[in-house]
């Protein structure tokens, strides 16, 4: 149990720190993209880092629960 909980928790950490390089890039401009364009994307890339962040949490808290389930039986 010990290290699926590490290991989701590095899911996470991996997904948050996609989710930083998506916020400075959505600073950045694109010079084949107006600069609406550009933001669009960025957004739509924070939005699909930000999910995946969600999904591996409520893995993990399923995951916990599952196991205060079996010490409380």
């Amino acid at each position: 149990m010990k290290s699926n909980v590490e290991e989701i928790i590095g899911k996470i950490k991996y997904e948050i720190e996609k989710l930083r390089v998506a916020y400075y890039r959505a600073g950045e401009s694109s010079s084949q993209l107006s600069d609406e364009s550009n933001l669009g994307v960025c957004l739509t890339v924070l939005r699909h880092h930000k999910n995946q962040a969600i999904i591996a949490m409520e893995k993990l808290e399923d995951d916990l629960i599952e196991q205060i389930q079996k010490t409380t039986e």
